[in-house]
Parts: structure tokens; sequence; C-alpha cells
């Protein structure tokens, strides 16, 4: 079973069912990114198939707090770092915008415009074709697109979502 690592203060718990739940008061409470990867990386090769696909649903957003990236990193993601700065590291963020190496790109620090904006009770997904290396993310089952083409593969790749 893939669930994602639960730090010490982290406002992170499991659900009765098995749910995982983050739940994030304030981004005024926390003052640094607080980014989660999952237990398991990605597996390569031909028998573990060629697409890779996990979702989150939005249980609630404050209308002013659109800081949540859903996205894939290497295992060297700082957790106190946004998904999508450093090389290895990619993510499809609520504002619609996708960051990768906002640390070394010049990109502006907010990313690309990419998609729709999700909200509250939205399905987001990510996926990661591993012939083709793209990365895609869907809104409440539409493709939205695959904004990471021909990406290197790091030795390891992880679900992860950003708060």
């Amino acid at each position: 079973m893939t669930y994602f690592n639960i730090h010490p203060g982290q406002p992170a718990k499991y659900s009765n069912e098995g749910n995982f739940v983050v739940e994030r008061v304030s981004s005024s409470t926390y003052k640094t990114p607080m980014t989660l990867l999952a237990n398991k990386p990605i597996k390569f090769g031909k028998e573990c198939g060629s697409v890779f696909y996990f979702e989150i649903k939005i249980k609630k957003m404050a209308s002013k707090d659109r800081n949540i990236i859903i996205g894939l990193c290497d295992g060297d993601q700082k957790k106190e770092k946004l998904l999508g700065y450093g090389k290895q590291s990619f993510g499809y963020s609520a504002n619609s915008r996708v960051l990768n190496n906002l640390k070394d790109s010049g990109i502006s620090s907010h990313g690309k415009e990419f998609g729709t904006s999700f909200e509250e009770k939205d399905i987001v997904g990510c996926g990661f074709l591993i012939d083709k290396r793209e990365i895609f993310f869907t809104r409440n089952g539409t493709y939205l697109g695959s904004p990471f083409n021909g990406i290197t593969l790091p030795e390891t790749l992880y679900p992860a979502i950003c708060l």
C-alpha cells in the first residue's frame, strides 16, 4: 500500500476509513511550505505498466489560500520547499500554474500559466506516462495536458502534495 509520510509537527493524519487527510488551519499559522511525499516511489520497468496516476480531493480550501500543489519529485525534495522548486520537482498549483526548477530556471517564482485553477470539492490528478516521460494533470476527470515532456528520469520519483 502506498501512503504519504507524516513528519512530526505536520498537520496530517489518516482517517478511520484509511484516507489521508491534511488540514492546514491557515497560511499565517505555517510560515513555510509543507511538502509530503508518498512512502514509495513510482516503479519503472515493463512489469510495472506504462502509466502511473494518483488523485487528491480538495475537501476544503480557504478562498485566499490557493497554495495547494500536486505533482511528482525526486527523493531529494526538501519538505519545507515548494513542490516545483528543484530540478526534479514538478507541480501543478491551485492557482493554475505549473512549477519546475524555479530555483534555477529564471521563471518567476509563480511558475507558468497552465490549465484552470482548482477549487474546493475538485478532484485533481497527476499522471506520469513512463515510456514518453511526460507528466500530465487532470481536474474532475478532464485531461488538462502534459506541461512536462521528455523529462530526465531521476533514480526515484515520488507522488507528492504541497501546502
